[in-house]
């Protein structure tokens, strides 16, 4: 049965006429077929190997497909799927595509057959030609229809899906569209093209800030990812699976050539994630080649760059140079390739110079993936000797022609630092001298650890003839012969659901295993014990010897947890209306029932809803103790810790937003909510400046700063104070509608004072900010300066040492404490019994940190306490 449209013009007027029901009847019968969003107008689809086509359709309806002369049918299966095989085709285009069922016909033109590869990571993969070097000249001269990007937006998703985001596309490398291409792929695309000339399709699925784990599957990763929060849980592109599932999972099975990555920022926040990072990378290509069916396919990757401050000194703990290092050990994966950019970065996360990034991609990819015979490396390090007069001879590997001391005229090489058996680290002399680097040091006699690059943004400048930088490496000289170095977890107990970081690191192994499990000789795994449980790492050298070493962790049963707080931080003024907040988590399945809480141990409210907050108005001077108990559902019960609440005589001195002054994109709204029921909503490139706040003496003062999160948590300002820069405040919250406070001590100036926040990272609002001063307004008849007990002087600041002069109205036991702001008690001076009369206490506080504390004196009768700063 056919269906008709009929078409009527008449007087200029068009009229269409659709036989509806002979529609319907006709999808009814012949089912309605809709391939897979990658399928579509401009596509380019892999060479050589045979070509799958797929998507979903109505049960028993029947789909045939046809490509330049070739067609494949297939029946769509009960769960609504089809998938259908062409032969395989050579290079060329362009061609069309024909997708049929009963009398539904779509038809995709402008098809190519070529090379396609996969490029993922996160923001400097993602980054835009329109955002990297030369991107005018580079955008006006494109024109090659031969090189084409599909762009997946950037989705998450709790649960794998087969399903394609439906603003994906196609488009060709023209002007008008290459600038929203992938800068590192479309570099790596025209360079393959260059040496090629035929079709190269990059498929676009990245995401910025995104973590590895985000691109693993549960199955890849071996736990639930439920039960684990990464970055405690800030950022949903951080955590697992969600990029896989829907940016990753809908192109499993499509035939392409390789993959590209760039990725690894966000695991190198901190070491124990860049120690990690090694298994799980190693995991993920592994796990991917699978998914894909297609054996050990072509998998290339950017080693992290170099980025952030230059050291003046050789630094310890680094994080980035673990990472890259973990980057490497997946070489020893077949068919793997690195392009090392230590020298394509910047102070800047998101470097610009990508052309030279997607090149060296390129360059690693003619080699691994169409086996040329080309130089697609820099020197890597191969062996070395040291020398009875201390120096070490380094031999290296893919030199070209040579090795090269870059911008040296003497063939001197920057970025070697070398350490003692004391292990302190310094800068080394270091030499190219024939095909090797000389590396010495005239205060190290005998030289423990060489390293090369091993900063986050290294000077170096070690390269072969071609042009390419020598790989960072670092070589252990004080061999302990065969031997597991150290063993470590991150916890020795742990509540059921939570999970830890074990370490290891070993001497002269050929191999390790842990719980039977080949892993790398050096390396970290995270574990997720139910119950108790016992991890054991056998490592081998090559004669056969094993040693071994086993840890256990203890798995108890999970309990709530709470954390009490307030708005006012840990000092309130008397008839002050205080917000009691406790932050509560309950286990995995269980709910959060009832907060009660306790100042002095006495029940002041229940909260049963979340947040969990209680108000409390402190009517007198004094210290109070709070506390909370949290119940689930269980009824299992804990007790907070205590915090301590100091109710003195302060005032708050309160500054709106909407008066003061600002630059960028900003706007003044009213809100019930808002102190004043008006906000400041700051946007982009804006700078808020506070020009009058005022401060009754020279001295340090807690800040108060309550604002609102406009999107996602944390937003990282710059506070600036009196042309000073303090650094970034890290606003968090945990949705976009609740305000917060933040609190921090900040030096003033007696009078007048500025207070600016420079939008680093932008969008969020701003109330007020307010400055606790002292009130010498009477409260009751207790007075600021505290007739009853009189603390006459005292240091503030104080460097080391220093003399409090303090007066005992009668006599008594009398206590004096150094007491840390959130009321924990770091230091008792004095605890005796006193007479009346004056005194004279010597303290000495150099053992302390530097910070803002307080002093508080006590007798049965009274309280006092004074703020004061200590400074080195």
């Amino acid at each position: 049965m056919k269906t008709r449209n009929y078409l009527f013009i008449k007087s200029g007027e068009a009229v269409f006429v659709f036989t509806i029901l002979l529609l319907c009847l006709a999808f009814k019968s012949h089912g309605q077929v809709q391939p897979s969003k990658i399928f579509s107008n401009g596509m380019v689809l892999q060479r050589d190997v045979n070509i799958f086509v797929w998507g979903t359709g109505t049960s028993g309806a029947t789909v045939t497909v046809s490509l330049s002369g070739e067609n494949a049918e297939t029946t769509v299966s009960e769960n609504g799927k089809w998938k259908v095989s062409l032969p395989a085709m050579e290079a060329g285009g362009p061609f069309q595509m024909e997708i049929t069922s009963g009398t539904k016909s779509n038809t995709y033109s402008d098809v190519y057959i070529g090379d396609v590869w996969v490029a993922s990571g996160q923001s400097n993969m993602e980054m835009t030609v329109s955002q990297s070097d030369s991107a005018a000249t580079e955008i006006a001269a494109a024109n090659n229809q031969m090189i084409r990007q599909f762009k997946i937006p950037k989705t998450l998703a709790n649960e794998p899906s087969d399903i394609v985001p439906t603003a994906s596309i196609w488009t060709a490398a023209t002007r008008g569209n290459v600038g929203n291409f992938t800068a590192a792929g479309y570099y790596f695309a025209k360079a393959l093209y260059k040496e090629l000339n035929i079709p190269i399709g990059i498929i676009n699925t990245s995401y910025g800030g995104s973590r590895i784990e985000a691109w693993m599957s549960e199955e890849l990763l071996g736990y639930d990812e439920e039960d684990v929060i990464l970055q405690e849980g800030i950022y949903q592109e951080r955590q697992p699976t969600k990029c896989y599932n829907q940016m990753l999972k809908p192109m499993e099975g499509l035939p392409v050539k390789g993959f590209i990555w760039y990725q690894g920022e966000s695991n190198a926040d901190d070491m124990e994630d860049a120690v990690e990072y090694g298994q799980l990378f190693k995991k993920m290509i592994t796990g991917w080649r699978d998914a894909w069916g297609m054996g050990n396919l072509p998998f290339i990757w950017v080693q992290l760059p170099n980025f952030g401050e230059k050291y003046t000194e050789p630094n310890v703990w680094d994080a980035w140079p673990v990472l890259r290092q973990n980057q490497t050990l997946a070489l020893s994966l077949p068919n793997t390739g690195e392009a090392v950019a230590i020298d394509l970065g910047d102070t800047d996360i998101h470097p610009t110079h990508k052309q030279e990034v997607g090149q060296r991609m390129a360059l690693v990819a003619r080699k691994i993936a169409y086996n040329q015979e080309i130089v697609y490396s820099g020197p890597r390090y191969n062996s070395h000797k040291v020398t009875n007069d201390g120096k070490v001879i380094i031999a290296f590997d893919h030199i070209a022609d040579g090795l090269v001391a870059k911008n040296s005229e003497e063939n001197e090489i920057q970025g070697f630092a070398i350490s003692d058996s004391n292990g302190l680290l310094r800068w080394a002399q270091a030499i190219v001298r024939n095909d090797s680097v000389i590396v010495w040091s005239e205060n190290v006699a005998t030289p423990t650890v060489i390293r090369y690059a091993w900063e986050y943004n290294p000077t170096c400048n070690l390269y072969n003839s071609a042009g390419l930088p020598a790989a960072p490496f670092k070589i252990n000289l004080n061999e302990i012969g065969f031997a597991i170095s150290s063993f470590k977890t991150s916890a020795r107990e742990l509540e059921r659901g939570q999970n830890a970081l074990l370490t290891w690191e070993t001497s002269g192994a050929n191999s390790a295993k842990l719980n039977g499990e080949m892993v790398e000789t050096t390396s970290g795994k995270r574990i997720f014990p139910q119950e108790t449980s016992s991890y054991t790492l056998v490592v081998t050298n090559e004669n056969g010897d094993s040693i071994s070493e086993t840890i256990t962790v203890t798995v108890v049963d999970p309990k709530p947890t709470i954390v009490m707080t307030t708005d006012v931080g840990g000092i309130a003024s008397p008839g002050t209306e205080i917000t009691l907040k406790a932050s509560t988590t309950a286990p995995k399945g269980r709910t959060i029932k009832q907060v009660d809480f306790y100042i002095n141990n006495e029940k002041i409210g229940t909260d049963t809803e979340s947040p969990f907050e209680v108000k409390w108005t402190p009517a007198e001077v004094g210290e109070y103790s709070l506390t909370g108990i949290v119940t689930d559902n269980t009824d299992i019960t804990v007790t907070s810790e205590v915090s301590v609440i100091y109710v003195t005589k302060m005032k708050m001195i309160y500054y709106e937003a909407e008066n003061a002054s600002w630059t960028g994109t900003a706007s003044v709204k009213s809100s019930n909510k808002a102190n004043g029921k008006k906000y400041l909503d700051l946007q982009s490139g804006w700078v808020l400046t506070f020009d009058n706040v005022e401060a009754p003496e020279t001295g340090s003062f807690p800040l108060t700063i309550r604002y609102l999160l406009n999107y996602e948590s944390p937003k990282a300002q710059t506070l600036i104070v009196n042309g000073k820069s303090l650094g970034d405040i890290a606003f968090t919250a945990p949705n976009s509608s609740t305000w917060m406070t933040y609190v921090q001590y900040i030096d003033l100036n007696k009078g007048t004072n500025t207070v600016v926040f420079d939008g680093s990272w932008e969008w969020m609002s701003f109330d007020y900010i307010a400055i606790a001063v002292e009130d010498t307004s009477t409260v009751g008849n207790n007075t600021l300066n505290n007739n009853i007990l009189d603390l006459k002087s005292f240091p503030n600041p104080v460097t080391e040492t220093g003399t409090i002069a303090y007066s005992v109205p009668e006599d008594g036991k009398i206590s004096i404490e150094i007491v840390a702001t959130d009321g924990k008690v770091i230091e008792k001076l004095l605890d005796e019994t006193k007479k009346a009369g004056d005194y004279v206490l010597e303290i000495n506080c150099a053992h302390l940190q530097s910070g803002i504390y307080l002093m508080r004196l006590q007798t049965e009768a009274s309280l006092l306490t004074k703020r004061f700063v200590i400074k080195r």
